[in-house]
């Protein structure tokens, strides 16, 4: 950025030597540039002078008030950040990757379709439950924590007023926010993909010619090149349908 900046200035600088007849044809025309800052008077020792401070005084509210003052809560706030990243790289709410190795992906019924859905729920369930998501990030909180003592961040307090006054609550309502945070970025996402997979068998237009002639166009469907509109790939499960189809259309 300095680099940047310092470019600039040797251009502008460069452009405002040139005469008004030079710059007549240029977009800045008649521009001024206000007057140069007196250069700052060189310090006689390099450092910044600040006013005078209660240096402890100050030390030892942002103490007070802050929650990394231990080794431990920074290194539980680090392996909190990294499981919850973690959920969020590896898991979807709903099964959305129908195809078979790669190939197109295959049609489906409805109770098929429904079995996929529950199952993908299910091993969601299992990977944020106590044996999964929550069960890390609460064994973290205890290994962390258990060798900390007594204290702002005593585990082993049994005091509800001490529990009230302590930094303890503060960071699990911090650990918290971070859990629906993550919560938060897997629905929207997890419901973005949905919309997408779902958009993708939906046509932009259906062409009818006649009972017997009805084609459905995907302008967004990338086909591949062995496959074109006249050439769509049946799959054996699909012939009931299209036999079904078929007897209604008859």
């Amino acid at each position: 950025m300095d680099f940047g900046r310092t470019m600039n200035q040797i251009v502008m600088e460069k452009f405002m030597e040139l005469s008004p007849e030079e710059s007549k044809d240029m977009i800045p025309h008649g521009l001024t540039m206000p007057p140069k800052m007196p250069p700052r008077k060189v310090p006689y020792f390099g450092q910044i002078t600040i006013p005078p401070h209660d240096f402890a005084t100050q030390f030892s509210n942002f103490c007070f008030n802050s929650l990394y003052i231990k080794e431990e809560v920074i290194n539980a706030t680090n392996e909190i950040r990294h499981e919850c990243n973690n959920l969020l790289k590896g898991n979807q709410i709903w099964n959305t990757k129908l195809d078979e190795n790669g190939r197109e992906k295959k049609v489906l019924r409805i109770e098929e379709f429904k079995q996929l859905q529950t199952s993908a729920i299910q091993i969601m369930k299992f990977n944020t439950g106590k044996e999964g998501w929550v069960g890390k990030l609460e064994k973290s909180i205890k290994q962390h924590f258990s060798k900390v003592g007594k204290g702002w961040f005593n585990i082993e307090e049994n005091s509800k007023e001490t529990y009230e006054f302590g930094k303890l609550k503060k960071f699990l309502m911090m650990v918290n926010f971070m859990m629906q945070d993550t919560v938060l970025n897997l629905c929207k996402n997890s419901v973005h993909e949905f919309l997408e997979f779902m958009l993708d068998y939906i046509p932009d237009e259906t062409l009818i010619t006649n009972t017997a002639n009805v084609k459905n166009v995907f302008k967004n469907r990338k086909l591949e090149k062995e496959e074109s509109d006249d050439e769509i790939p049946i799959h054996d499960g699909d012939l009931e349908g299209i036999k079904a189809c078929k007897r209604w259309v008859n």
